[in-house]
This record gives C-alpha cells, sequence and structure tokens, in this order.
C-alpha cells in the first residue's frame, strides 16, 4: 500500500493556526496554547513570515517560515530567504516530511528569484547539511557585569538613546561596518523599522569618543542577561573595539541589574582573555544556494559568523 502524499502548499489562514498549534510542543509562547496562539498572531516577527505547510489527509503534519530578507555578497544585494520554526508533529517523526517540505519551499522560491537560504538551526545541523546546507562558525560569549569605574585612560563613553533620535547614525554605522564584509544581511529602510518594532523595548547606545560617535550597541534584556544583539564600530576604531565595547557593557550592567552581558560574537582574537567563546549549540548559522550559477565559498561561510542577533528569525 502506497503512503499518503504530502501535499505542500503556501498555508491558508486556518493552516497557519494549525502549524503555529503544533509548535506549541518545542516553541511555547505562553503558559497555555490559547496564549501562545495569541502572542504568535500579535507577533511582529511571525507576520512577517510566508508560512508554508504540510498536509496528510486534511492534517497540518509539518510547517516552516519563511522570512523575506536581503544579503550582500561581496557587496551585491541578493534575495534571500531565512527559514524558521521548521517542525513536525512527533507521531510523524522520522519519515522525511519536514525534508520534503523543505525542498519543495526552496525549489519554490528559487523559481520566484530568490538566490540564497539561511537558517539557524537547533538541532544538529547534520539534518540540514544533507539537504545541502553548509555550516558556518557560530559562536557565542558571555562577560559578567563588573562594578568598578573604567579607568582614567578610557576614551569612550556609552550615551542612551532612541531609535528615533538615532536612527541615521545607527544604519550609517552599520554601513560601514557590517556591509563591507563577504557577506552580511542588506538592512533597507523598511527592514530597519521592522527590528526595531521586533523587540520596542531594546536599549540603544551610542559609543562616543570626544562627543562624535564611533559605533553604536543595542542591548537586549531577558532575566539579567544583556544580548549585544546589534552592534557596530568605524573601521579606524574597529581593531581591539570589540573588546573594549564589552568591557563597557559589563560596567555599565552594574547600573541595570545585569548579571552578565555577550550574545552571539565573531572569533576575534582581541576577546581571549576577555571571554570565553564557545560555539552554539543552537541557533547555529547555516547557508545554502539557491541559484545553479551562485555558488558560497570559505570566505562567505567565515563572514557568518558576524551575523548579528538582532537579524535571527
Amino acid at each position: 500500500m502506497t503512503a499518503p502524499e504530502l501535499h505542500v502548499h503556501e498555508a491558508s489562514p486556518q493552516e497557519r493556526q494549525a502549524a503555529f498549534a503544533n509548535v506549541f510542543e518545542v516553541w511555547p509562547q505562553g503558559p497555555d496554547l490559547q496564549t501562545h496562539l495569541q502572542r504568535r498572531n500579535a507577533s511582529v516577527q511571525h507576520r512577517r513570515a510566508r508560512w508554508y505547510v504540510g498536509v496528510l489527509q486534511g492534517q497540518v503534519v509539518t510547517s516552516l517560515g519563511a522570512y523575506p530578507v536581503r544579503l550582500l555578497l561581496e557587496g551585491r544585494s541578493l534575495p534571500a530567504v531565512a527559514i524558521g520554526s521548521v517542525h513536525t508533529l512527533s507521531q510523524f517523526r522520522g519519515r522525511g516530511l519536514a525534508s520534503q517540505l523543505l525542498r519543495q519551499v526552496e525549489a519554490a522560491l528559487a523559481e520566484q528569484g530568490v538566490q540564497l537560504a539561511l537558517l539557524y538551526s537547533d538541532i544538529a545541523p547534520e539534518f540540514y547539511q544533507r539537504l545541502g546546507y553548509q555550516l558556518c562558525p557560530a559562536w557565542q560569549g558571555w562577560l559578567p557585569v563588573a562594578s568598578e569605574s573604567p579607568s582614567e585612560s578610557e576614551t569612550w563613553e556609552l550615551r542612551s538613546t532612541s531609535w528615533e533620535e538615532a536612527a541615521a547614525e545607527i544604519r550609517q554605522l552599520y554601513g560601514q561596518s557590517h556591509a563591507r564584509r563577504a557577506l552580511a544581511y542588506d538592512r533597507p529602510a523598511e527592514y530597519w523599522e521592522f527590528l526595531h518594532r521586533k523587540w520596542p523595548q531594546d536599549q540603544y547606545l551610542l559609543v562616543c569618543e570626544k562627543g562624535k560617535p564611533v559605533g553604536y550597541a543595542r542591548m537586549h534584556q531577558v532575566g539579567r542577561q544583556a544580548h549585544l544583539v546589534d552592534w557596530a564600530l568605524r573601521p579606524e576604531v574597529a581593531p581591539g573595539g570589540l573588546a573594549r565595547l564589552l568591557r563597557l557593557l559589563a560596567r555599565l550592567g552594574a547600573q541595570h541589574g545585569w548579571q552578565r552581558v555577550g550574545g552571539w560574537l565573531p572569533p576575534l582574537e582581541e576577546l581571549q582573555g576577555v571571554l570565553p567563546l564557545q560555539p552554539r549549540q543552537q541557533e547555529i548559522t547555516m547557508l545554502k544556494t539557491l541559484h545553479p550559477q551562485l555558488a558560497l565559498n570559505s570566505r562567505h561561510l567565515d563572514a557568518a559568523g558576524w551575523l548579528l542577533e538582532v537579524d535571527h528569525v
């Protein structure tokens, strides 16, 4: 007897609700299913995605979100997709359904002109490697909050600001720091606004030297952990600058009740002796080309180690 065929398509509103309900077992966004659904439906991030489902005999059994993004590859802006919330109901696992879903969604998106796919794996990356995704550096580190004041020789200061006040400066600093890498997120104006709405309570700080902004830091607090989710430093202050910034943030943390600061960080030598870097066991960055004439090389994969937590889907 042949197994029932998996029907893959973009979700209807009812199927999207079924997909949201299914993931409650893995990524609950509330203490109960009703609260979870309300929060998913209200989420600025989830509303931005196109949701795809795999249906067996009328039941949504596997699903994912496809988030439209643009990636800079060697300075060229390419249409891309960030894949998130890949999920299969527990009783249907082990049958290759998520693989079927992902392959068919990628094929459909490639036909629409999407050239790159990336995801942040919460499972062993071998599953996605078998589907053609390449493993990228994915590190994190945490620095305990320090109680001492900055030394007299420290010429940087952190100035609290708001998105509305500093948006133009922040966008410019990002372009000078990250957009020049072999791989980076392209952030047009509407995407910047989305990033702000995603976590509107985040704290924005300008890094100033003699009153002039030379960088910025965006802090997202979870409990007593302060995540450095977005940051940039002008090229002229970048050597050694990230370690310097982290130390300043650790000192600032005492005023805010933080226990530690950190998060996703690139594997820079300057961080040795400042804080231990460890490979991420979740949210592991992986990349795949969807265009037959587009190849990824080691420079692109290494540059993915600089991707910022605020862009995570």
